[in-house]
């Protein structure tokens, strides 16, 4: 998202003399975040920047949204602290890490007590009650690069531990634990250009408990299968599940070592994962996630002048099997007698990028300007429903930057326009007004609206001390839907860079 485009801020720590640099650049406006994205292959990270950093920073984030998917809530209040270090201790070598907690009001979900949905969809465990959710984020990663003759080694690591709950019914107590490993090998095709290759492996991890103290009595439990659907002989009184998920993913890079040429990114990845309930020994459901990654972008840039236009596809395919049981007129004994590809989800993104920037003495700025076609369809079958939406959006970014006196002040300002092309829905033996009802309506809403979105950043840096500078930053967003819906956003950052 645009809004995040101007939080983060470093300045090369020997600098003396203010120059407009493309640090500063970089790291507040879009045209040089793309440009940072072909170099982020462990092995081509010593290319990505010419000066080293660090930072820490606190960030508090309001966001709230009339529109939404009932599973990923209606908004947020959280905070979080970060520190970021990327340094060069030669030409041909980097060392890079990252570190940050957060702590996350997740506002309003429902029909979904499980974390991180957008990964595990559909298979959550549910309820019909639902709530505001805590949670707390600790992320660590950190990589290294260097060169020995010929090729360039890299390698990142990366954890992501999360933990959520409710002080009241129901009740969850969720843990998720997120872990990758990326190793990549560079070799200079020529005096300009360089290849890499890169192969990730991770293990994903979640565990689900849901409780409940009231004892007048309990909400309905129920073990999603998509669309509302589930199975009623393992819902119920089934409350602690466990998700195990594995992911590989390769990569194939060529970009140009002095920023000046044709860039190129192909991708492949495959994310399975299964679900489990304590109670039952065959995994309930299964699914699998394959993707396509496609990047095409010239860069140019001189020591004025700097421009890109790049090209993005990206696809997946995400099936979901799931299990027949029976109990053979034995409640206790629950046996897989059958398992049946019953949810589908295909997404298309087709993304035309393009930048232009310049700097001056004390002043920068930069234009961008970004048109996307994207397509979500999503089924399941029996009894048969379906989503099936396409939109166009553009956008166009307009930043500055300039220095007075001591401290330096930048503005980013963005607008984007999002229209519907097609939409299609259907859902069988869904009850008018029901609460299944209400959540489907609500996601089909949401995906196919139209709409205007006015982004805006402002921020300034001024030296503490020699080697010392702190920042400050307002960014946010407004959201305009068919009346009377919108949405907006509020990011408030502070910070030093050392």
């Amino acid at each position: 998202m645009l809004i995040l485009l101007g939080i983060r801020h470093v300045y090369a720590q020997d600098s003396v003399v203010y120059e407009p640099s493309g640090l500063e650049l970089e790291q507040t406006m879009r045209l040089f975040q793309l440009q940072n994205e072909f170099y982020e292959s462990p092995a081509l990270k010593p290319h990505q920047h010419t000066f080293s950093y660090s930072q820490i920073f606190g960030q508090y984030n309001d966001q709230q949204n009339d529109l939404y998917i009932y599973q990923l809530g209606n908004g947020q209040k959280s905070w979080q602290i970060l520190s970021e270090s990327y340094q060069k201790p030669g030409k041909d070598q980097a060392l890079w890490g990252k570190a940050y907690y957060a702590n996350k009001k997740l506002l309003g979900i429902n029909y979904n007590e499980s974390l991180d949905y957008e990964i595990i969809y559909p298979y959550v465990m549910a309820d019909t009650i639902g709530g505001d959710l805590q949670s707390e984020t600790y992320f660590f990663e950190g990589g290294y690069a260097n060169r020995w003759k010929t090729l360039t080694y890299g390698f990142s690591g990366g954890f992501r531990g999360v933990q959520a709950y409710r002080d009241h019914d129901p009740r969850p107590k969720n843990t998720v634990s997120d872990l990758y490993l990326k190793m990549s090998v560079g070799k200079m095709l020529s005096p300009i250009y360089e290849i890499s290759v890169d192969l990730t492996g991770g293990l994903y991890k979640q565990r689900n408990q849901l409780t409940f103290v009231n004892e007048l009595g309990a909400p309905y439990i129920s073990q999603e299968a998509g669309f509302g659907v589930y199975n009623n002989l393992i819902s119920g009184s089934n409350n602690t599940a466990y998700i195990n998920g594995q992911r590989i993913r390769s990569q194939l890079n060529i970009v140009p070592v002095t920023k000046n040429g044709l860039a190129m990114q192909l991708a492949i990845e495959d994310f399975s994962f299964h679900k489990q309930l304590s109670s039952i020994v065959d995994n309930i459901a299964d699914a699998n996630e394959k993707k396509l990654y496609a990047a095409i972008g010239y860069l140019r840039q001189s020591d004025q002048n700097h421009s890109l236009i790049q090209f993005v596809f990206e696809h997946n395919r995400r099936e979901g099997v799931e299990a027949k049981f029976s109990n053979s007129g034995n409640s206790t004994s629950i046996t897989k007698i059958a398992e049946d590809l019953r949810f589908l989800n295909r997404g298309l993104i087709a993304c035309l990028n393009a930048g232009y920037g310049t700097l001056h003495p004390h002043t920068a700025w930069t234009i961008s300007a970004n048109v996307a076609y994207k397509q979500n369809e999503a089924t399941y079958a029996d009894p048969n429903r379906r989503i099936d939406v396409s939109n166009v959006s553009a956008s166009l970014e307009i930043g500055g930057l300039h220095h007075y006196h001591k401290t330096t002040v930048n503005a980013v300002l963005s607008i984007q326009k999002n229209s519907n092309l097609s939409e299609q829905y259907q859902w069988e033996q869904v009850k008018t007004g029901s609460g299944v009802e209400k959540m489907l309506q609500s996601t089909y809403t949401y995906l196919s609206a139209n709409y205007w979105k006015l982004e805006a950043s402002f921020g300034a840096f001024h030296p503490l001390t020699y080697k010392l500078k702190g920042f400050i930053k307002l960014a946010g967003d407004y959201t305009r839907y068919a009346h009377p819906f919108n949405g907006h956003q509020l990011i408030l950052s502070a910070g030093c860079i050392f």
